[in-house]
Formats: structure tokens, sequence, C-alpha cells
């Protein structure tokens, strides 16, 4: 709307060139006031065209300024025609009027929009007024008052119409928008489902189908230390959530808790308010911490313990903790291997996430990583 008004109101000032130069000095008391007056209001209007469109808004300082120069233009026009000419084509400030009076109802309150056009006509009506007398004078001077009106009127339902239709339009978008979102969310949480069920028939049923079918003792220690892992297994699924549904995140950890499993290395899980809808890069990358940290554990610390936990916070904020009660070692002094430097530091950089190693000879290790959305 700012666009069309503007294109409007440059085209009522240009059409109105070639009216300074067909005889219409003659029409004037003082032709050259009168076309130093078109030139400077020519020079205004390309000036609020500028600063309206730049700007994206028709402040109400902009408005009332634009709609005193106008008025003041419209007035010394009309004042400065030749009797009997105030009301003749050759009044060209009737277009910008007009097209001031359409800007302001367009976007300014109505209070303003009805102060500007009365000013407007009052300025227009008094500078011509002594030509009413003149054949179709009065019908001339209500004609010109009461399209000043009449446009304005129109301009201002126009951008009420647009505006409600752009209102709808918006609202509808982001309709859409939320359905898109639910949808893809629903379809993420079936395929979530779809490979927790996987991994579920992978281990824990099979487990069970085994000892059923008679194909394990469960009283030997071997199975017996099976099913505990796969328990923690289980465990850190369903405790990862408020709702105690399994997420990405905490799908993905308990797998990787359940790995060590087959080198002798019991993980005791704990998940809690794990967020849903993680980017799969960041799940990926936290999972692959957790196991190269348990990896660590398995190789470095001879122990057959360790302790993966993962929480998460109302902002999305997820703490990722490795700890075991192993030899450790002095992280001022060791060298950084591809195990420290790439797997862990980098992998968790690449993220921008946040890594804290402590450990010391004869306390353990314990590895945090913080990442934040």
């Amino acid at each position: 709307m700012l666009r069309s008004l503007a294109a409007i109101r440059v085209s009522q000032v240009v059409l109105f060139i070639p009216v300074m130069f067909s005889g219409a000095p003659a029409s004037y008391s003082q032709p050259g006031a009168v076309i130093g007056l078109y030139a400077l209001v020519a020079l205004w209007v390309v000036a609020i065209v500028v600063v309206v469109l730049r700007r994206a808004v028709y402040s109400a300082r902009v408005a009332l300024a634009d709609v005193a120069v106008i008025a003041a233009a419209t007035w010394a026009v009309g004042m400065l025609s030749a009797p009997g000419h105030a009301q003749g084509w050759t009044n060209w400030a009737v277009a910008p009027m007009i097209g001031a009076g359409m800007m302001v109802a367009s976007f300014r309150s109505r209070a303003q929009t009805w102060f500007s056009i009365a000013m407007l006509a009052c300025a227009y009506g008094s500078s011509v007024w002594s030509d009413v007398g003149q054949p179709d004078g009065l019908a001339t001077l209500v004609g010109n008052l009461g399209s000043l009106v009449v446009f304005a009127f129109v301009a201002r339902l126009v951008t009420r119409m647009l505006r409600e239709t752009a209102a709808r339009t918006d609202e509808l978008a982001h309709e859409a928008s939320m359905a898109r979102q639910v949808e893809a969310a629903t379809k993420a949480r079936l395929e979530e489902r779809t490979t927790q069920y996987r991994i579920l028939h992978d281990t824990v049923l099979s487990t069970l189908s085994l000892i059923a079918r008679g194909g394990l003792d469960h009283r030997t220690t071997e199975v017996q230390e099976r099913c505990a892992s796969e328990a923690d297994f289980l465990r850190g699924m369903v405790n990862g959530s408020r709702d105690l549904m399994p997420t990405s995140l905490g799908t993905a950890l308990a797998t990787v808790g359940h790995e060590p499993a087959a080198f002798g290395l019991r993980v005791h899980q704990q998940f809690d308010n794990l967020p849903e809808g993680l980017p799969d890069s960041i799940v990926e990358t936290l999972k692959n911490v957790a196991r190269e940290g348990l990896n660590n554990v398995a190789k470095h610390a001879k122990v057959s313990e360790a302790w993966l936990s993962a929480t998460g916070d109302d902002d999305g904020v997820v703490t990722l903790t490795i700890a075991d009660s192993g030899v450790g070692f002095d992280p001022a002094t060791v060298t950084a291997g591809i195990g420290i430097t790439e797997s862990l530091r980098g992998r968790v950089d690449d993220i921008g996430g946040r890594i804290s190693i402590d450990s010391a000879p004869g306390a353990g290790t314990t590895v945090e990583v913080v990442w934040a959305p």
C-alpha cells in the first residue's frame, strides 16, 4: 500500500508538468510564484516518498508535516490563480491534496484522518471561494471536496481489507506451519519408536526368549550379568524423559551404555528430563562422546563398573557425565592422544559444547559435557 500510494502521489505531480508549459501561466496572477511553488511541492512529494519507503512507515509526525505543506500549497495556488481560474484544470494542487488525504486515511488514526481532511478542505475551500459565483463554481467546489473525502474513505477501506486479509493469511500460514510441525514430530516419534522396538528385540526380548526356551540357564553368573546389563539398558531408556517415554537421545545413550557389557564393563545408567526433538547431529555426537568415554574406561580404568548419566533442564541444556572409580591419571601431564583430543574434545567443539575432564591418580575419572541449544 505504501508503494502504491507513493506511485499515485508522484504521478499526481508529474502529470501536471505539461500544464505548466501549455499556456497555463496566463491563468495565474503571479505565474513565476506558482511555477516555483509547483517545483517545491514536487520536491516535497519525492522527499516524502523516499522517507516513507525507506522507513516502511508513514508516521504521525511525517503525516502532519505532509498535510501542512500540501494544505499551504493548495491555499497558495488558489489565491495566486487569476479570477475565474481557481477551480479550473490549471489548479494543479487539487490532485496532491487528494493524494495526501488518501495516504493519511490509509495509515493514520481516524481522528488524524478527519483532522487532516478538514485542514485540506478548509485550505482549498477558502482559496477558491471567490470563484464559487462562476458558472459551475459551486458544483466544482463540492465535486473536488467530495473527491477528497471519497478517495480518502476508499483508500482507508481498501487498506483495512488488505490488513484483515493479510492477518488471516498469516493466521492460516501459522496454523499450516504448526500442523507440519506436529506431523513431523509424530513421524519422528514413530520412527524413534520403531528403532527402539528393534533394539529391544535384539537385546532384552532375545535374552528372555532364549531363557524361556531353555537356551540359557538363568542361574548362571554369565546370564545373570547379562540380564543385569539389559535391565540397566531398559532403565536408561525409560527414565530419560518427563513422561517416561524414551527420547532419541535417551535411546542412543542407553544403547551405548549397553555395549561395554561385552567387555565385562557394567554401566549404571541414569537419564532425567532429556529434551525431545534434538537434531540428529547433536544426538549422534553425544552418543559417540559417551561411547568413546566408556571405551576409555574399559581400556584404561581397570574397573568393572562405570556410570553414565545425562540430564536436561527447561532451557534444553544437556549435561552428559561419564564417571569411573578407576586408576585415574593426571590431566596436566598426560599426553593428549586421539582418544581425548579428537574423539572427545574435537567432537564436543564441533557442536559448540563444553567439556571438562576431572581426574587424579587413584581417584578415578569424571568427564562432563555440556551442550546448550
